[in-house]
Parts: structure tokens; C-alpha cells; sequence
């Protein structure tokens, strides 16, 4: 079952297949690791859990980077967008820093992948991965007062105050 990730989320119209983003950062997950016990464990082994919260961690962050520029995304095939979080967010070296050369987009998702910090994975007594790490800062992230500052440095850098 496909689910669309279509809605509007603060006036910007959200349009992305947010089944086949996880699936594609699951896949990124398991291609990233060599440990023996998940050598033959595929995108279907991760635990409800896990996909539960990789589900909330990528609509916020997919919501919260359009809310900065609703054109964000637009040089990103979706099918890229759950590889490029999982590589990015784990400091892979490469991902979003691949296919954005926008220094400011870049600045405004390292941000957003800092709320959601480093996270592993690791298979369960029930032969589930799980996710192990991460942060809840993006809970409480305040878009709007980042966006302040963001703007504030912004006219700072320019005018070499």
C-alpha cells in the first residue's frame, strides 16, 4: 500500500511518496552496515517501531525543509530523499552534500538533520532492526526563531558586521 504524502502543510502543498522515501532510507540503513547479523536482512525486517519513527522523523523533516523554501527538493529525484537523510544525518560524507550546491539549503538541512542526530541500527531478540541513537531535539525545534537568526547571519556575512 502506497501512502502519499499529499497536504498542505502551512499554505505549501506536500506532494511525495513517503512509503517509498523510507523504503529507500532503510535501504541506505542496510547497505550502510556490515554487521553479520544483518547480512541477509532486508527493508521488511525493520521492526514496527522503527518504522514508525522513521515515518515521523522524515515527515518532520521533509515538512520543515519545504516550510524554509518549498523548492527545496526540487533538484532531488524523491528516490534519493531517504538515502540522501540516512547518509547525511549519520555523516556518510555524502548525500544531500552530493546533489545541492546552494550553500544557504545546505546550511538550513544540516540543521534539520542535527535535530534528528546520528542514528544506528542493531537486530532485536525477535530478529527485528531497530534504530538506536537519534535525538528528539527535532520535537522542539523552533522553525521560526531559527529562521530569525538564519536571516540575522545571513545580513551579517553580507555586510561583514
Amino acid at each position: 500500500m502506497i501512502t502519499k504524502f499529499k497536504k498542505f502543510y502551512e499554505n505549501v502543498l506536500i506532494d511525495y511518496d513517503i512509503d517509498n522515501i523510507i523504503n529507500d532510507y532503510f535501504a541506505t540503513a542496510l547497505g550502510t552496515e556490515d554487521a553479520f547479523e544483518l547480512k541477509d536482512k532486508t527493508i521488511y525486517d525493520f521492526s514496527d517501531g522503527a518504522k514508525q519513527q522513521a515515518k515521523d522523523e522524515i515527515e518532520w523533516f521533509i515538512k520543515t525543509a519545504i516550510w524554509f523554501d518549498k523548492d527545496i527538493f526540487e533538484d532531488i529525484s524523491q528516490d534519493k530523499i531517504g538515502g540522501n537523510i540516512w547518509y547525511s544525518r549519520n555523516g556518510h560524507g555524502t548525500g544531500f552534500f552530493d546533489d545541492i550546491y546552494d550553500k544557504d539549503i545546505l546550511t538550513i538541512l544540516d540543521i534539520l538533520l542535527k535535530q534528528l542526530g546520528e542514528i544506528n541500527i542493531e537486530v532485536d531478540s525477535n530478529n527485528k532492526i531497530f534504530f538506536f541513537g537519534g535525538s528528539n531535539k527535532y520535537k522542539t525545534f523552533n522553525k521560526e526563531e531559527y529562521y530569525k537568526e538564519y536571516q540575522r547571519n545571513k545580513k551579517i556575512k553580507k555586510y561583514n558586521i
